[in-house]
């Protein structure tokens, strides 16, 4: 049997509870079943693989390739029944961003959901039917409904949940896919398995993913409302040979001539002429050399 097909819990026939290895029997003794295909369990105990459950069949291959996700529904189970105890969860932070292109300028906007903060359930009810699909944990922040749904190999997200009809709620997934390797660790500290899960429950941030918040819609329609307002006062920067094209015109231009006041060193005249103009005095006809500037 390898490593992956080992079973960290077991339902316990005489509570109907989920147990760690460590706290039954050795062998047979131990008094549990598979929580994924209720063959009756025997409790391992040596001195070399971590402790951990396995089916107790002759037919053992066959009955581990058959009830191929037995570790992660046993996981799962134990989950359950940990956070059903008012365990205390810290939740990610979320951020969503809107993308808009127009023409070849791409525009983004970035808007704030939640913070992480830390949240105990209240009215906890396990395999909860909400909305016409079973969801695995079902309890109340403050008035907010507030629903956990836990995936693993095998085990995908509802789409219904992505876009739930009651938009007053928050939806957590946890992936569960990250206990396998925790469970495969050397276990040099002799920890149960079970306080393991406990704190990654409580605080692997990085497992966790909001599904739906009662702020998304709201934050994502403010974010809409200033990025239309940026895409509409947005001005197109000019291209480079706009900008040559431009120059060349400003350069082709005729210069703007500037009058100048003149008077006449002859026969003291006064007028006003243009800068560039050939200068003689319109009244004796004198040239430049009789003409200043005044």
């Amino acid at each position: 049997m390898t490593l992956e097909n080992h079973i960290p819990f077991g339902l316990r026939l005489e509570d109907h509870t989920f147990i760690d290895v460590t706290d039954v029997a050795k062998g047979k003794q131990c008094g549990c079943i598979c929580p994924s295909c209720h063959i009756p369990l025997v409790a391992r105990k040596g001195n070399v693989n971590r402790w951990h459950f396995a089916h107790s069949s002759r037919k053992v291959d066959i009955v581990d390739q058959e009830c191929e996700f037995s570790f992660f529904v046993s996981v799962r189970a134990m989950a359950k029944q940990l956070i059903d105890t008012k365990l205390l969860i810290t939740l990610p932070q979320w951020h969503g961003r809107l993308i808009e292109r127009l023409h070849n300028t791409v525009f983004s906007e970035d808007y704030w959901i939640t913070n992480s903060h830390d949240i105990c359930l209240d009215n906890i009810r396990k395999e909860y039917s909400f909305e016409n699909t079973l969801v695995d944990i079902y309890g109340n922040i403050d008035k907010y409904p507030f629903l956990i749904y836990f995936t693993h190999p095998g085990r995908s997200l509802p789409e219904n949940l992505l876009t739930p009809e009651l938009e007053q709620c928050g939806i957590l997934e946890i992936k569960l896919d990250n206990t396998r390797r925790l469970y495969s660790k050397e276990n040099t500290a002799n920890v149960k398995f079970i306080d393991e899960l406990k704190d990654f429950l409580q605080h692997d941030s990085d497992s966790k993913q909001w599904i739906f918040h009662p702020r998304k819609n709201s934050e994502a329609m403010k974010a809409q409302k200033r990025l239309d307002e940026r895409i509409k006062n947005h001005i197109p920067p000019q291209s480079h040979t706009q900008e040559k094209c431009k120059q060349n015109v400003q350069d082709s231009s005729p210069r703007q001539e500037k009058d100048k006041n003149y008077q006449c060193l002859n026969c003291q005249w006064k007028w006003v002429g243009l800068v560039h103009a050939r200068l003689e005095c319109p009244q004796c006809h004198r040239d430049h050399l009789y003409i200043r500037n005044i």
